[in-house]
């Protein structure tokens, strides 16, 4: 028995059940515990590294007198290249220590070099029992089937101890099989959980749906890791049911940062792991910017502030902070001649309101001219929907630049598993 995977697994379930004590949020419990778990953060990170140390003596921020979550407004925000030079400089010390003892993963790498992640064995637990939350919340049981389309590296080809007691029961495929695979492999899991990324679900959903199969729905379809626009969402749900769809909202730096609860509309973000901050050019404010994210159980590579970089939607439900949509990732971006950019949402909006279209990608080729590939649904017109698109992008977002409305039948995911939502040639 791998001694190590035990303790991990039953430290996640010792987590979970904190995770679940501490839902429906309230929010003077929500105050109470970020300050908390805030104030235990920023000492030990300007105590036991360097980077933070000076990072806060820069800004005149003292760790030991932290009275408020808005305190960390002193604080600068961390990008991702100053993330990477922080965590390269401790590993570079050891490498075979954090290699060995730590959980080692990366970002896609979508918007340049990817970025290792090192995370203890503690701090895996704590991001995995974020997910079970999720699921839990919405239904799932210790002892449903879980069916996961995931990336090769994270094949799993053997049983952990909980699981050869039917304890959290799954089968996986890769994102890089066929639709008609992923299908077929559904169909013999027989699965009463299915999680994956957007852009397999939409695969997966136009394979079945041109085939005219019939499938078992699960009692929970789980998106994330993408945008989820609303095209998308109406193709999914046609597949695998209106109200079993939902989104959970993560990155690899940070875990579980938002879930979706069914009927809700909506993502709770985890309070309780994570402060998220949004920047809109610079202003920190509660409706709507950039992601800007603490997260307070991370301690062997903390993250204070570290710019995620995606763009949120925020309001308050109940006295409580919730995420209404997520309208772009961070590298859902168009850049203009003038160095000025626009973010994905400004074609979402246009996009969203036809639902003659079931998947699109924006492509800007070079500075005067942006395509725009479209999957139209069965009947659709070509031509109504190329003359309705024209006329929005040109008055919506730019009437000089030339827009190229390309129909095709499918579009595939990128090498790393999702579709980019926007793919620019321009060289930043």
């Amino acid at each position: 028995m791998d001694i190590g995977n035990f303790f991990e697994n039953f430290n996640i379930l010792i987590q979970l059940n904190k995770r679940l004590k501490a839902f429906p949020f309230e929010y003077k419990y929500i105050k109470n515990i970020q300050l908390e778990k805030l104030q235990k953060l920023v000492v030990h990170s300007y105590e036991k590294f360097n980077f933070y140390r000076q990072l806060m003596d820069d800004a005149g921020f003292d760790p030991y007198s932290v009275k408020s979550i808005d305190d960390l407004e002193k604080l600068p925000i961390i990008e991702k290249e100053m993330y990477r030079e922080f965590t390269d400089s401790i590993v570079s010390k050891n490498p075979s220590f954090y290699n060995e003892k730590f959980h080692v993963d990366g970002t896609s790498g979508s918007t340049g070099m990817p970025l290792k992640i090192y995370r203890s064995w503690q701090e895996r637990a704590s991001i995995k029992s974020g997910l079970l939350r999720g699921l839990r919340l919405n239904g799932y049981g210790l002892f449903d089937r879980t069916f996961w389309i995931v990336s090769p590296h994270r094949m799993l080809d053997r049983d952990s101890f909980f699981q050869k007691f039917g304890i959290m029961p799954r089968d996986n495929v890769s994102y890089l099989d066929t639709p008609e695979n992923m299908y077929k492999c559904y169909l013999k899991s027989n699965p009463d959980i299915l999680i994956a990324n957007k852009s397999q679900l939409v695969q997966l959903s136009l394979y079945i749906k041109r085939m005219g199969a019939d499938i078992k729905k699960p009692k929970i379809a789980v998106c994330g890791a993408e945008t989820l626009d609303a095209n998308s969402r109406m193709v999914i749900q046609e597949i695998f049911g209106e109200e079993n769809l939902v989104e959970i909202y993560g990155a690899i730096e940070c875990g579980i940062l938002g879930f979706e609860l069914k009927g809700k509309g909506f993502l709770y973000p985890s309070h309780d792991t994570h402060i998220i901050e949004l920047d809109n050019n610079g202003v920190i404010n509660k409706t709507s910017g950039n992601c800007i994210v603490t997260a307070l159980d991370i301690y062997s590579f903390p993250l204070i502030r570290y710019r995620l970089g995606d763009w949120l939607e925020m309001a308050e439900t109940e006295g409580v902070p919730v995420i209404k949509s997520i309208l772009g990732r961070m590298d859902d971006w168009i850049t203009w001649k003038d160095g000025s950019k626009i973010p994905f949402h400004f074609f979402y909006e246009i996009m969203e309101r036809r639902p003659e279209i079931s998947q699109f990608r924006i492509i800007q080729e070079n500075y005067d001219l942006i395509r725009v590939l479209t999957v139209l649904r069965p009947n659709a017109g070509e031509l109504e929907v190329r003359k309705i698109l024209l006329h929005d992008l040109k008055r919506e977002i730019d009437e000089g630049v030339t827009y190229e409305i390309e129909f095709v039948e499918s579009i595939p995911p990128d090498p790393t598993g999702k579709l980019r939502m926007v793919v620019s040639r321009i060289k930043n």
